[in-house]
């Protein structure tokens, strides 16, 4: 049989494998090789998977139609974002400050009137950095709210009138009447 070459193993010695192309310390380099390459890829999967979800959960957040459909207040179109924040439980927040032109008319049309029984809590708040987060004097600010029911949405909106800063706050429905 001319150009066929044929492999034999000793007695007692190992086949060699792949027709004696590749040893077993060649195969166990390759193997590790590709157990390391797959979990450089399963770690690099995980890290874009978490710099993703942080993305989503960490950027902008704010969803305008969502705050407007919910409370009936309809935000001027000039403002700026100050922050935000979504707890994804039992609460969203989102500071923002009107421009002083808008801030008048916007006062009125959604009947914000002065805060005179209590002093609201706003749990969101907590969530965003103190010196962002930190309410004025109750002396120049102004509310509106509607309280959160068993299974309704509740919110509260705080606008100081010398800065005309929005401290907007939706409760969630708390559908296991906690």
């Amino acid at each position: 049989m001319a150009g066929r070459t044929e492999h034999r193993s000793q007695p007692g010695s190992k086949p060699s494998t792949l027709g004696g192309i590749l040893k077993d310390s060649d195969l166990i380099i390759i193997y590790k090789q590709i157990v390391l390459t797959f979990l450089d890829n399963i770690a690099v999967m995980i890290i874009a998977f978490f710099i993703t979800i942080s993305l989503v959960s960490c950027g902008d957040g704010f969803e305008k139609s969502y705050y407007q459909k919910t409370t009936n207040i309809k935000f001027p179109d000039n403002y700026e974002l100050v922050a935000t924040t979504d707890n994804g439980e039992f609460m969203t927040m989102t500071i923002l400050d009107l421009a002083k032109i808008d801030c008048k008319k916007f006062i009125k049309d959604n009947n914000f009137q002065p805060i005179t029984d209590f002093f609201p809590t706003m749990d969101g708040l907590r969530f965003i950095d103190k010196k962002i987060g930190k309410l004025p004097d109750k002396n120049i600010l102004l509310m509106n709210h509607h309280d959160r029911q068993s299974g309704k949405t509740g919110w509260t909106y705080i606008i100081d009138t010398t800065t005309c800063r929005l401290y907007c706050e939706i409760d969630y429905p708390d559908w296991g009447r906690n």
